[in-house]
């Protein structure tokens, strides 16, 4: 199955698989993108890049150009991170890193590390990094995302295994 991405955020993609390619920044798509990329059924409106909080800022550095809001910590009070946007392609990107959600007892959730939940897909012959549909699950139940949760969990309990 061919995800279903729009020109601008697959051009998007494609430009930050590029200019990333031999850097030693830790990075790989997360939110709606990366359920498409991994053959969830789902609408995909932008591209949003999980990271570091060290990476965010050097990933904002080799996409300069296409900065839109300089990386910097921020929090909602549900989610906090160091946030950051970019516009490639008229793509809106978002630069996520080190995101942590507040937990029922009101604390933060420990900062995890992505690359135990990264994996790798083929995306028009490239290799782009995501973040893995278990972990998004886990993320989107931490959000409040019902509608999230209900259709990855279809999905994953319909899908076969991989």
């Amino acid at each position: 199955m061919t995800p279903q991405i729009p020109e601008p955020v697959s051009a998007a993609l494609r430009t930050v698989v590029a200019e990333l390619s031999g850097t030693a920044i830790t990075w790989a798509v997360t939110g709606s993108c990366s359920l498409a990329l991994q053959g969830v059924p789902v609408a995909v409106h932008d591209l949003d890049l999980r990271t570091t909080a060290r990476d965010a800022y050097a990933l904002a550095d080799v996409l300069e150009r296409y900065l839109t809001r300089p990386v910097r910590f921020s929090s909602t009070g549900q989610v906090q991170s160091h946030f950051g946007a970019l516009t490639i392609h008229g793509a809106h990107v978002e630069i996520i890193g080190d995101m942590q959600h507040r937990l029922e007892d009101g604390s933060w959730e420990p900062i995890v590390d992505m690359n135990q939940f990264k994996r790798w897909v083929t995306y028009q012959g490239v290799a782009v990094p995501v973040m893995s549909l278990p972990f998004l699950l886990d993320a989107y139940r931490l959000l409040g995302r019902a509608d999230k949760v209900e259709l990855l969990t279809r999905w994953l309990e319909s899908a076969p295994p991989a």
